[in-house]
């Protein structure tokens, strides 16, 4: 009868038929090689020649992107319109002459000088112009009663005064007797203009000596044959015509 054991009496062992069988393998090429230890492998070192050439593309890196948020920040700063250029404009004072012919001419010298760096861009211009009134309608100046009385002397001779009349006419027997004769009808923008006309006739070797003027233009066009609204005339009437049409204006040379 073997050793009493107090603490496991009543203890039974049941025994399974059924109950699988363990099997213990030997052999490492049967066992499954998931069941397989693996040898341990050793961490692989970052050689300095592998490590050069990946510092050498991070410093590459940084470089390339140094230079190209600088570019960017530099054509932020700069204007993105064209470039604008100020100029300064020196010019003569233009002349302005008229003569008795209707043509026009225009004659200007122009010699611009421009640069957009260091200097600042000049332009030097000098006009002459030579016109007569080539106006065919609406209405001239007409300056009475401030005219009336009052001497006028064309730019072109000092030689010539012609005294003005407002609101007169001439017309019919002239101060040598004989009757008024028109030399010219022209068109002229004011009494001066036409006065102007008269005088450049005479110093030409005309005999004009007076004028009638009608600020009038269209009006004065509107009757058949007749070609302005100045009348450059001989001579003054004997006896000065009155014009209620308030646009009419005379003058006539007066002694020096």
């Amino acid at each position: 009868m073997g050793p009493s054991h107090p603490d496991y009496e009543g203890l039974q062992v049941r025994v399974e038929e059924n109950y699988p069988e363990v099997v213990y393998y030997s052999d490492k090429e049967v066992l499954p090689s998931r069941l397989l230890r693996s040898p341990q492998q050793k961490p692989r070192r970052f050689t300095r020649r592998k490590f050069i050439p990946v510092l050498s593309v991070i410093v590459l890196l940084i470089v390339g992107g140094g230079v190209g948020i600088a570019i960017a920040a530099r054509k932020n700063q700069s204007p993105s319109g064209p470039a604008t250029t100020s100029a300064t404009t020196s010019s003569t004072p233009t002349s302005l002459s008229v003569s008795p012919a209707t043509a026009t001419s225009l004659s200007s010298t122009s010699s611009p000088s421009v640069s957009t760096a260091s200097s600042k861009p000049t332009v030097s211009t000098t006009t002459t112009i030579s016109t007569s009134p080539t106006a065919t309608a609406g209405m001239g100046t007409y300056n009475c009663p401030a005219d009336n009385g009052t001497t006028y002397s064309p730019n072109l001779t000092k030689r010539y005064n012609f005294k003005i009349l407002c609101d007169t006419d001439f017309y019919g027997k002239g101060v040598n007797g004989k009757a008024v004769v028109d030399v010219q009808n022209v068109l002229a923008t004011s009494l001066q203009a036409c006065i102007d006309q008269c005088a450049s006739q005479r110093y030409a070797g005309s005999n004009c000596s007076a004028v009638a003027y009608g600020a009038n233009i269209t009006q004065a066009l509107a009757r058949g044959g007749v070609q302005g609204n100045c009348f450059l005339k001989d001579q003054r009437s004997a006896i000065a015509q009155a014009d209620s049409s308030g646009q009419q204006e005379a003058a006539f040379l007066s002694p020096t």
